[in-house]
C-alpha cells in the first residue's frame, strides 16, 4: 500500500515551480488498483495508459504506461495532465516517500530538484535530510 502524505513528506511541495522538465516522473508511476479504475472511469484515462498488473510488496499494482516525455500523464511541454483534475495517484502526490528514495532518485539522476526539496524541507523546519554523496 501506497502512504499517505505525512508530515515528513507533505503534498505540497511546489514542484512546478523548478525548471526539471518532470524528470521524476520520466519511467511512470505505480498505479493502485483503485486509482486506475477511478481514473478511467472519470474518463481522464483508458485501459492502454497502464500495464500491468504486477504483485508489488504484496499489492497488486498497475504502472502508468510511457510516452514521449515518460509517464503519458504528462503534458507535452510540462506538468501532469492529471494535475488540475485533482485525481492523481498517491505516489504522484508524496513522492519521494523517504529519505532514501529521494537520495536513490538524486543518485539515478531524476530528482534534478533534490537541493531544492531539502532547503522546502528545512524551511518547513522538519527534521534535516543528509545531503547526497
Amino acid at each position: 500500500m501506497i502512504e499517505e502524505p505525512n508530515e515528513d513528506h507533505p503534498a505540497e511541495f511546489p514542484c512546478g515551480t523548478f525548471d526539471c522538465r518532470d524528470d521524476c516522473c520520466k519511467y511512470g508511476v505505480d498505479v493502485e488498483i483503485e486509482e486506475r479504475d477511478l481514473l478511467i472511469e472519470k474518463g481522464l484515462a483508458k485501459l492502454e495508459d497502464f500495464t500491468g498488473p504486477e504483485e508489488e510488496d504484496g499489492d497488486l499494482m498497475y504502472r502508468t504506461a510511457l510516452g514521449p516525455r515518460g509517464c503519458i500523464f504528462l503534458n507535452p511541454d510540462r506538468g501532469c495532465r492529471l494535475h488540475a483534475s485533482g485525481i492523481k495517484p498517491v505516489v504522484c502526490k508524496i513522492f519521494p516517500r523517504d529519505e532514501e528514495e529521494m537520495r536513490e532518485a538524486y543518485e539515478d539522476d531524476y530528482l534534478p530538484c533534490y537541493h531544492q526539496y531539502r532547503a522546502f524541507m528545512r524551511a518547513r523546519k522538519r527534521k534535516p535530510v543528509k545531503e547526497a554523496v
